[in-house]
């Protein structure tokens, strides 16, 4: 069938909570493989039912949030 394929550019994003790892990378603009060390490196929880990895929209809305970071001077700096 025509179309089947699906690249990571072409995975849609829906309102749902849980997402897959590249529907994760999707929403974060990054790549797979920045979602898995992520998970290695124990910043982004996840949830595992059988095979399939998944990760809650929440907790990747709170890293962007832990990862924020304002550049400049702040008061008192010179």
């Amino acid at each position: 069938m025509p179309g089947t394929k699906r690249t990571i550019d072409e995975v849609p994003i829906v309102s749902q909570r849980l997402l897959t790892l590249p529907e994760a990378a999707h929403y974060l603009g990054c790549t797979l493989w920045s979602v898995r060390e992520l998970i290695w490196k124990g910043q982004l929880p996840y949830t595992r039912f059988g095979k399939r990895f998944q990760v809650d929209r929440r907790d990747l809305d709170e890293l962007v949030d832990r990862e924020k970071r304002s550049e400049g001077m702040g008061p008192g700096t010179r």
